[in-house]
């Protein structure tokens, strides 16, 4: 088996096909790590800034898991892993956007 790191855009559809029909058709393990933090107060945000955020980490996440599972039910099965920062599960303060 092999493993390979790919940078793409989270919240660009086309790029989620292609990166996933760029796979082999074994595909057993896929991590979604979104590399980004947004930081700031939600008194202050304006709603462009955490629909940002929601997008790359939510819409991302959906992107990815559906375009892996295209790949990986056909052949049996897999695994998908989500990670990323704890402060997006503490809820830290100045971090609205990210914690969402």
């Amino acid at each position: 088996k092999k493993a390979t790191a790919v940078r793409t855009d989270a919240t660009d559809e086309i790029q989620k096909k292609s990166l996933f029909y760029a796979a082999e058709e074994d595909l057993s393990l896929a991590i979604f790590n979104p590399a980004f933090g947004y930081s700031g107060r939600s008194i202050d945000m304006d709603s462009e800034y955490f629909e940002k955020s929601w997008k790359v980490s939510c819409f991302g996440g959906f992107l990815f898991g559906r375009e892996a599972l295209k790949r990986m039910v056909p052949s049996g099965g897999g695994t998908i892993i989500y990670t990323g920062s704890t402060a997006a599960l503490r809820g830290r303060p100045n971090f609205a956007a990210f914690n969402s």
